[in-house]
């Protein structure tokens, strides 16, 4: 369980961010979705396989990060 690592475009520079995202084999993430610096996404940690978070959500224990989001830099699923 190692952080997946992210690139993030800032004014035409990439930068490479640390991202922890654990749950099925292939978590699900939009394109167009922003992520932010040492977010944290556990599919396992969550009340149920089928669990809504706003812009995250867990269907059949695979973490999704909908279409658009925006999630903060220090995010964690599920908020403890």
């Amino acid at each position: 369980m190692s952080p997946h690592n992210a690139r993030m475009h800032s004014q035409s520079q990439w930068h490479t961010v640390s991202v922890f995202i654990e749950g099925a084999n292939q978590p699900m993430l939009d394109k167009n979705a922003c992520i932010g610096r040492n977010a944290r996404i556990v599919a396992s940690e969550a009340p149920s396989s089928d669990w809504d978070f706003g812009e995250v959500l867990v269907r059949d224990g695979i973490p999704c990060v909908r279409k658009g989001a925006r999630v903060q830099d220090g995010w964690r699923f599920p908020a403890k």
